[in-house]
């Protein structure tokens, strides 16, 4: 809806915060104001302590919040798994 898309592009914090994500201060934010046509893909963080980890390994840790842009990607000991 355009006053939605009108408030995140002026307050993306305030937006995501609404979502149940406040990010630190220091994360930078972007925002893209796309059309009916064009979509972005939000990539989120890698976490802690995954380094080395698998295409597969990685995906079990993403959400569907995470890849709209609205939530982070889950801790690996969140979810279980070693790290």
């Amino acid at each position: 809806a355009p006053p939605y898309r009108s408030r995140a592009v002026i307050d993306p914090r305030g937006v995501l915060e609404e979502f149940g994500l406040t990010l630190p201060a220091g994360t930078k934010i972007r925002v893209w104001d796309s059309t009916a046509e064009l979509r972005y893909l939000v990539v989120p963080m890698r976490p802690e302590g995954t380094e080395g980890w698998s295409e597969e390994r990685l995906a079990e840790l993403v959400s569907r919040d995470a890849m709209i842009g609205t939530g982070l990607a889950q801790r690996p000991e969140i979810k279980g798994q070693p790290a």
